[in-house]
């Protein structure tokens, strides 16, 4: 068992000016060892459902985590994309990430001189989290990210679970 002792510091200002007093208090609880999360592998061959919380907006998409690292993009209840591609590692700290681009149809047929018309274009997103295992299933929740160029941007947060067993029973 290990012992963790936390000391809470109260900070209290006293509002004439009178000065600053520091309050400590000292409580003392133990953590066993297995109550940390254990380093967890994802499966390969498996479907699995990316929900994505970026902005106010969220959707879920069919994964299939390839065991070549690869990755087969399915149906979505987001914006509908012409096609996607993208793979996926796991670290030796157990680290998870996907890269997952898409490609969208936007646009279309020029009206006048001054319509854009049909263009196409793509998104990329890098997925970076942390693999658990919650009620025996396979998750993974972490923090997305748009990559242009040399600027990483942070762009909202994402939910990968594993629907395999689910997928088996219907």
């Amino acid at each position: 068992m290990l012992k963790v002792r936390i000391i809470l510091v109260l900070f209290y200002l006293h509002l004439l000016g009178e000065g600053v007093a520091f309050i400590t208090h000292t409580p003392a609880f133990t953590v066993s060892s297995t109550s940390r999360l254990q380093f967890t592998s994802i499966s390969t061959e498996h479907y699995y459902n990316l929900e994505e919380l970026e902005d106010k907006e969220t959707c879920t998409t069919e994964i299939f985590l390839r065991s070549d690292k690869s990755l087969q993009v399915g149906k979505t209840d987001g914006p509908l994309y012409v096609n996607a591609a993208g793979s996926w590692s796991q670290e030796a700290d157990g680290t998870f990430r996907m890269t997952l681009k898409r490609w969208y149809n936007a646009g279309r047929t020029p009206a006048s001189k001054t319509d854009m018309g049909e263009f196409q274009f793509e998104v990329e997103r890098l997925f970076v989290g942390e693999v658990a295992t919650v009620g025996g299933i396979a998750a993974v929740s972490g923090s997305m990210h748009h990559i242009d160029g040399d600027i990483d941007r942070e762009v909202g947060f994402f939910n990968l679970i594993d629907t395999s067993a689910e997928r088996k029973k219907n």
